[in-house]
């Protein structure tokens, strides 16, 4: 699990091969996406859905591109 930077508390984590980035909260998790490393048009989704994402920074985006790459890389 990796956080990304800022204080909002936005994480990259993965559960076996399903990755997601999110925010922990106490009532519900807050999820920008979610899929499986092991397939690729699920990855590509997944980048475009951050790309998209008005909830992440320019900063936090890059990270989170990079970690979802780490994932794939690791995972295929």
């Amino acid at each position: 699990m990796a956080q990304l930077p800022g204080d909002d508390g936005w994480l990259v984590g993965s559960e076996g091969s399903i990755v997601s980035v999110s925010r922990p909260r106490l009532d519900d998790d807050e999820c920008i996406v979610s899929f499986d490393a092991r397939n690729m048009q699920e990855v590509g989704q997944a980048q475009f859905a951050i790309h998209k994402s008005d909830d992440l920074t320019e900063e936090q985006k890059s990270f989170a591109h990079f970690w979802c790459g780490y994932f794939y890389g690791k995972l295929t």
